[in-house]
């Protein structure tokens, strides 16, 4: 296990390195000039190339992208065009709400998908079966923008429960903290509660194996013969629909981050784009890039925890 854990850190090398070469490439060919985001539509043509020549935005494209990815090489990802400030410090900066919304959507969706997936597939063709696959296809249809103005627009604005955006930090106030994250980590987790259908699919699976039919002949309970023999092989092929979610979670954080105003690293991103400012929007795909390969080598992991017959290292 460990040499296979080792052989996949290497292969993030040429995959990061091609993320920034197509990167790189699309940002500095698109149309478009930072310097107009900097210094507004008024100011003259001298002024632009004198900021380019700041900047080094003069130079040539290979030259450009050869100074970047050598300050890659020393975790230096250069500095922000716009915010003149490094870039790993503005991404530290707006990391903590996107990281904590990402962790409280995961645990949302994994205590409201897991359950409903499982008895939807152990109560196959029931109310509760009917009930949950129709939600999950509801859910699937409702852009994550729409649900969360809804949810603003009822427990903020009608009940005024809740505060309808702003992030406040857990260290500043942890009550504010967790009125400000119920909202939109409930919209996010719900939106990836999709793989209930993946996890109803694979319960029915495991559900006609022949162990379990066994399990019940010994005279196990239902609930002795899902805790104990069908959980954990149907977990399996859920694992990946999971791994999945969460490492595309970053692109539906961004939407989710809008509506809540919650000024985090997806925020960060679309406002980089609309600025021009390089820098931030290529570390930010190299790092979404990195967590995506990182997720998915640790779907691989629980694998071999998950089933015994997976070996990686043979």
């Amino acid at each position: 296990m460990a040499g296979f854990v080792g052989r996949r850190l290497l292969t993030l090398i040429p995959v990061l390195l091609m993320v920034a070469l197509i990167t790189f490439g699309i940002l500095h060919f698109t149309p478009g000039d930072p310097t107009i985001a900097i210094l507004g539509i008024d100011a003259t043509i001298e002024q632009r190339e004198e900021l380019r020549a700041a900047l080094g935005l003069d130079r040539g494209v290979v030259e450009q992208f050869l100074n970047w990815a050598g300050g890659l090489l020393r975790l230096d990802f250069g500095q922000s065009l716009y915010l003149r400030v490094p870039v790993g410090e503005a991404m530290l900066r707006y990391l903590e709400p996107t990281a904590l919304l990402a962790v409280y959507s995961l645990v949302v969706a994994l205590l409201v998908g897991i359950p409903a997936g499982v008895i939807s597939g152990v109560r196959r063709g029931g109310l509760i079966d009917r009930l949950v696959m129709g939600m999950t296809v509801a859910i699937n249809a409702v852009p994550n923008f729409f649900l969360g103005i809804l949810v603003i627009m009822f427990f903020s604005v009608q009940l005024g429960l809740l505060p309808t955006g702003g992030y406040v930090s857990p260290t500043e106030d942890f009550l504010g903290h967790v009125r400000a994250m119920i909202l939109p980590s409930a919209v996010l987790g719900i939106s990836l509660t999709s793989f209930a259908r993946i996890i109803r699919s694979s319960v029915l699976d495991v559900m006609s194996a022949e162990y379990v039919e066994t399990a019940y002949s010994k005279g196990l309970s239902r609930p002795q013969v899902v805790i104990k023999h069908v959980l954990r092989n149907a977990a399996i092929p859920s694992v990946t629909v999971i791994g999945i979610s969460f490492g595309n979670l970053l692109g539906g954080a961004v939407v989710t981050e809008y509506v809540f105003n919650l000024q985090g690293i997806g925020q960060l991103l679309v406002e980089s784009i609309a600025r021009r400012d390089y820098p931030v929007i290529q570390a930010g795909v190299l790092l979404s890039a990195l967590l995506f390969c990182l997720v998915t080598l640790l779907v691989d992991v629980i694998y071999a925890y998950l089933d015994p017959r997976v070996r990686y290292g043979r």
